[in-house]
């Protein structure tokens, strides 16, 4: 009798060593000190696919028969840029990547992953931990569940049943089937009746359960099955125990990110991630579990389980940065503001590539909030845009070759507000014939013979009119006076006019912006 008692306390005393213990000494940090370091908030919610593909129809349409978009165009327009920027951030594939200075919020399903420990409550603080093997198939079954083609509560059961080390020839045969989808070799690796018969009798002698009562955490015997409703009341009747920390905001292991969660339950959170760095931070969502703050509640794993739709996503990119470029769609900033957009969107300088302080790309993401509507309406578009888009902005508009001439351009980008020419007119960056960039450029909307050229001037020009800022008016090949007199002679001092010389009433076919 002694020798039994002696072999069942050794026994008793490896399972609770088998069991899942979560680390100890979980870091947390204050909200208030964090949010402020993000410059943008991304929440993921669902969208309606059907519509969406509808919209991106009619915007096709539109681009192809329109050379300027109503204001029932741009808001599709801007309709379409939310959608793709929700695409944009789903995880594909368990990959998820947070912008830099950027909190990305999204909804998550998830497991729990000790049966018998107590629920998370709703302000439950988790810090994310890499798996390294210590839950069995956790990876594997991750990747299964994002699929969607099992029942969120199925799944449920076999990680509770893994972690009660349940003997495999319990499982039912559905779950069977499941388990060698996920290891062909699930039925070798997995415990069994065959290594646990010495096991069963020792726990048969000392536990003995009445049918029908209910189920506490103390009741379940490892290898034993149990029904999802078995692990449901002693998960249900365990008690947490201390009190959650003020401190809401957490870590992830091997990245800068902090994490807040809001739990619903144990089978749906909220994430938030926060990146308050100047680089993009990525983390594969299957290789991580949760361990909480709380000793005695429950670890838990997350997916995403919504579709990633990458077909859709990348049709939106192709009718958003590529379609409606290439058909002359799109707001021009002036040089200021494409200088702020892509120091605020990268973190580099524009001109030397080196990555900037904190501070200056604070600054940069300022200068382009500041600007006008369409502005930041552009901006959202370059920022959340593909790499190379915001690449080939560097590229088509950093041919200033000093700090100096880019004063000088920075402040003809601001006095050509006094021309008052409309604001529907095309702009873009003007070059001589050296292809150094020069000046700013306004194009009729409909005919591109018409435009308006502002250009900083050189102090030893042989045209006495060009030494300053000046302006030329060219119409179908033609270049006119400060009066609107057409000249038959393209290069004259005539038609270099001060800046300060032009008035838009001589000229009837530049529509002026109305107060």
């Amino acid at each position: 009798m002694r020798l039994f008692i002696k072999l069942a306390l050794i026994v008793c005393g490896l399972l609770l060593s088998q069991c899942g213990t979560v680390p100890k000494n979980i870091p947390t940090f204050s909200k208030e000190v964090i949010e402020p370091q993000v410059q943008e908030k991304i929440t993921l919610y669902q969208i309606d696919v059907v519509k969406i593909k509808k919209d991106m129809a009619r915007l096709k349409e539109i681009i192809k028969r329109k050379k300027v978009l109503s204001p029932q165009d741009e808001a599709l327009h801007r309709s379409l840029l939310q959608a793709y920027k929700q695409l944009k951030y789903r995880p594909f594939e368990g990959q998820l990547s947070i912008p830099p200075k950027t909190a990305l919020t999204l909804p998550l399903k998830s497991y729990c992953l000790e049966g018998g420990k107590a629920a998370p409550q709703s302000d439950e603080v988790f810090q994310w931990r890499k798996n390294n093997g210590k839950f069995l198939y956790l990876k594997e079954i991750l990747k299964l569940s994002a699929e969607g083609k099992y029942d969120q509560a199925d799944i449920q059961q076999i990680v509770w049943g893994l972690h009660n080390q349940t003997l495999w020839e319990n499982y039912p045969e559905a779950e069977q089937s499941i388990l060698k989808r996920i290891d062909v070799n699930a039925p070798l690796k997995l415990p069994s009746k065959i290594k646990s018969e010495f096991k069963d009798k020792i726990f048969d002698e000392m536990t003995g359960k009445v049918p029908g009562e209910i189920f506490k955490a103390a009741d379940l015997v490892k290898g034993r099955y149990y029904d999802y409703q078995d692990f449901m009341q002693a998960t249900m009747s365990a008690k947490a125990q201390g009190a959650v920390p003020k401190q809401r905001l957490s870590s992830v292991e091997g990245t800068s990110l902090y994490v807040l969660t809001q739990s619903e339950g144990f089978d749906r959170q909220e994430v938030s991630f926060f990146n308050t760095t100047d680089q993009p931070q990525s983390l594969s969502l299957y290789d991580y579990y949760q361990a909480p703050f709380r000793q005695n509640v429950q670890a838990i794993a997350a997916y995403f389980g919504w579709n990633s739709e990458r077909e859709l996503l990348a049709g939106l990119e192709k009718l958003l940065y590529d379609d409606m470029v290439r058909a002359g769609f799109g707001f021009v900033p002036g040089l200021n503001d494409l200088i702020d957009l892509y120091e605020a969107g990268t973190g580099k300088n524009f001109f030397t590539d080196e990555y900037l302080t904190d501070q200056e790309r604070f600054m940069a993401a300022i200068g382009v909030l500041a600007g006008s509507g369409e502005a930041y309406r552009y901006a959202d578009k370059v920022l959340h845009g593909p790499v190379s888009y915001a690449d080939d902005v560097q590229k088509k508009y950093r041919q200033i070759k000093n700090m100096e001439s880019y004063k000088t351009l920075e402040k003809l980008s601001r006095d050509v507000e006094e021309l008052n020419i409309s604001h529907d007119w095309r702009v873009k960056v003007s070059k001589g014939s050296k292809k150094e960039l020069q000046g700013i450029e306004f194009l009729d909307p409909n005919n591109d013979h018409i435009r308006v050229r502002v250009m900083p001037g050189k102090p030893n020009s042989e045209y006495r009119n060009s030494r300053d800022a000046y302006i030329r008016v060219s119409k179908d090949g033609k270049y006119y006076d400060k009066n609107g007199i057409k000249l038959e002679v393209e290069d004259t001092d005539d038609s270099h006019i001060p800046f300060g010389d032009f008035d838009i009433s001589k000229f009837p076919w530049i529509k002026p912006e109305v107060e």
